[in-house]
């Protein structure tokens, strides 16, 4: 497995990809007969995670970040032979550490501290309307503006209403608030 960091590949400039030292170990792989996975990583690595590695977001993304925060993630495929050979098998798309949808992803900076359960951070205004709408539609318009008691950061699921044992997250609402279809 091998995480393909977009603060690397993409680094300098829009559409501009350097993906030289990718390749070489993708041919290293081939060479070897064995198999790949790689993780197309979007999110920054803040070199809090048991290592002092840190690879920001692309530069040109924050500027065009702190313009609009509307950007969109597209792909462009360079790397058919590797698919086509097989020596890529599997490609996940890592949208923060260790796999989790977290934005932003690293918070320490911010004063989380493990094990602090986080926060709800994709509630940017297009999801917020789009979950307005999708409470409105299942005749529950008061789901559509996810949860006030899930605690902060550093909250641990008994402080919370939400997470805590028989909490929010148990009741309709809370199914409806973490994307989980209940019948």
């Amino acid at each position: 497995m091998v995480d393909c960091w977009w603060g690397i590949v993409e680094a300098n400039q829009l559409l501009e990809y350097n993906r030289s030292g990718y390749k070489h170990l993708f041919h290293i792989i081939r060479q070897l007969k064995l198999k790949l996975q790689v993780v197309m990583t979007f999110h920054k690595c803040g070199g809090n995670v048991g290592h002092d590695m840190t690879i920001p977001l692309p530069n040109w993304i924050a500027e065009i970040g702190s313009a609009s925060p509307d950007i969109y993630f597209t792909d462009i495929e360079e790397l058919d032979e590797f698919f086509e050979e097989g020596v890529i098998s599997e490609i996940e798309v890592g949208l923060g550490p260790c796999g989790e949808l977290r934005y932003p992803s690293y918070r320490m900076e911010h004063g989380w501290r493990y094990p602090g359960i986080g926060e709800f951070q994709c509630y940017d205004r297009y999801l917020r309307k789009s979950f307005k709408i999708a409470a409105q539609e299942r005749g529950h318009s008061f789901w559509g503006k996810g949860p006030d008691n899930a605690g902060t950061y550093n909250s641990r699921p008994q402080g919370t209403g939400f997470f805590c044992d028989g909490g929010d997250y148990d009741a309709m609402a809370g199914f409806f608030s973490a994307g989980t279809p209940r019948c």
